[in-house]
């Protein structure tokens, strides 16, 4: 396992206890993969090499201008009944991320009803507008969100 996938349970721990209270744990049964940023192309490229040594880049394609790769980690982690199989590690974007994790992607059945069932929540809706892989982000704290 690559070295930086040992701060994941520390950053699971620290998402899980900043949701909101109204969202059931019932509702968000699997996580889909934990994102980690870097601040430069460089570092992108890098932790891409170390990481399809030890991991499978299953997907590396262009979103938004920038390439995102998606690892097939081999040691999944585990974290309190949930278990994690893939890290997306996302080339920077114009707006300056630091480097570390910065959400998990949670996977619901349906988008609209939860959005509905949680009218309270500051839900970020732009992404529902994209013909495929549409969600939703909750921004947590400055630097860590969620996305269902």
């Amino acid at each position: 396992m690559h070295l930086l996938l040992s701060a994941a349970p520390a950053f699971i721990e620290e998402v899980l206890a900043n949701l909101p209270t109204e969202i059931s744990p019932d509702e968000i049964p699997v996580i889909d993969h934990v994102c980690y940023r870097v601040t430069s192309l460089e570092r992108y490229q890098q932790l891409k090499d170390e990481l399809s040594k030890t991991d499978l880049l299953e997907d590396e394609s262009e979103v938004n201008g920038r390439p995102i790769c998606i690892f097939r980690l081999k040691e999944q982690l585990e974290y309190k009944g949930y278990i994690i199989d893939a890290l997306e590690l996302p080339a920077p974007s114009a707006k300056p991320y630091p480097e570390g994790f910065e959400h998990l992607e949670f996977v619901i059945p349906n988008l609209q009803g939860f959005l509905a069932s949680h009218p309270s929540l500051p839900l970020d809706t732009k992404g529902l507008s994209r013909e495929t892989n549409q969600d939703l982000s909750l921004k947590l704290t400055e630097n860590i969100s969620v996305k269902f």
